[in-house]
């Protein structure tokens, strides 16, 4: 299994925040109804969970 550098991770969780952040906008601007909402709930939580586990990101 490969050993990752701190940095390498860092970049590694960016990339995802990035990413689930660009799906939630996505979402919100190309659907409606409640199983839109309901996939931008389960988003916005794993973004929620990101933080919890790595901390927020600073600006």
């Amino acid at each position: 299994m490969k050993r990752y550098t701190l940095q390498e991770r860092e970049e590694q969780i960016k990339f995802h925040r990035a990413y689930i952040q660009n799906m939630i906008r996505n979402y919100t601007e190309l659907t409606t109804g409640p199983e839109s909402e309901r996939t931008v709930i389960i988003y916005r939580d794993l973004l929620d969970h990101i933080d919890e586990v790595f901390g927020k990101e600073e600006y």
